[in-house]
């Protein structure tokens, strides 16, 4: 019997699919770009085409579905094993890139199943001296932490907190400063541990906060520019998250006051 002559339908479909090849669900992204630019992770030679596939692939993990696929294929082993391996100054950037997909894959996919040991290599970070890998994990923390809670246990807990002293009482990277206020902001919602309430926290997030928004803004018909704007709403968040955790209003208050004043 003669075979069934194809339709024009699918005839046009067949096209289509050979057209699309192995793009990741409706994005414009391919596997094959994808495991071809992880596989350069083995043996990393860092140079600019290297980061522009890098700084590529990073921008693609704003699609869900380039996400899911990174997960298929354990995307946080390949990263957390490059981390290891190269966490030097030389390669900072790649660091910084690798960790940054790790945060929008946190942020586009909820329960990301991550072991215990790639959450400490991320968090193990928090020593970098590299203003750039921090604010990608504090990027990290927010995303991770809003459908992942649990993972923050108190000894992880100790350590951010110290990070975010420091970062408040040195840092004069706008960005980070931000960022870290972000954290403070989200984590301090449902962690009711003390290390995030104490006075010296409220007061060094505070003087953090009043740097920022102290900064130099040139313009006609706003006072404050949107990121300090966003800047002084976590702050306000992590306070309210203070007086509802800690029953501390009046005393709090006080010190703010004294903050301010010592400031201006």
């Amino acid at each position: 019997m003669d075979d069934k002559e194809e339709s024009p339908k699918e005839f046009e479909l067949g096209i289509e699919q050979k057209l699309k090849g192995d793009v990741i669900g409706d994005t414009m992204y391919t596997q094959r770009f994808v495991l071809t630019t992880l596989l350069k992770l083995k043996n990393p030679k860092w140079d600019k085409a290297l980061e522009d596939d890098l700084c590529f692939l990073w921008d693609s993990t704003l699609e869900k579905q380039v996400c899911e696929y990174l997960m298929e294929i354990d995307f946080p082993s390949i990263a957390c094993c490059v981390i290891l391996e190269y966490n030097t100054l030389e390669y900072g950037r790649l660091i910084e890139i690798l960790v940054g997909i790790l945060a929008n894959i946190s942020t586009a996919i909820c329960q990301i199943p991550l072991k215990n040991e790639q959450i400490d290599t991320i968090l193990n970070l928090l020593t970098s001296t590299d203003s750039l890998i921090l604010i990608q994990v504090m990027r990290f923390i927010v995303a991770y932490y809003y459908s992942n809670p649990a993972f923050l246990t108190c000894d992880r807990a100790e350590d951010i907190s110290h990070l975010f002293k420091f970062v408040f009482r040195s840092s004069t990277n706008f960005d980070l400063v931000q960022k870290t206020l972000e954290a403070l902001a989200k984590i301090t919602i449902n962690f009711k541990e003390n290390m995030f309430f104490d006075s010296e926290i409220v007061q060094l997030s505070l003087k953090a906060c009043v740097r920022l928004l102290t900064e130099d803004y040139e313009n006609d018909f706003e006072l404050f520019s949107s990121d300090q704007r966003s800047s002084a709403k976590y702050l306000v968040e992590y306070i309210m998250n203070f007086c509802v955790h800690t029953n501390q209003v009046e005393s709090l208050l006080s010190k703010m006051l004294k903050t301010v004043q010592n400031c201006i």
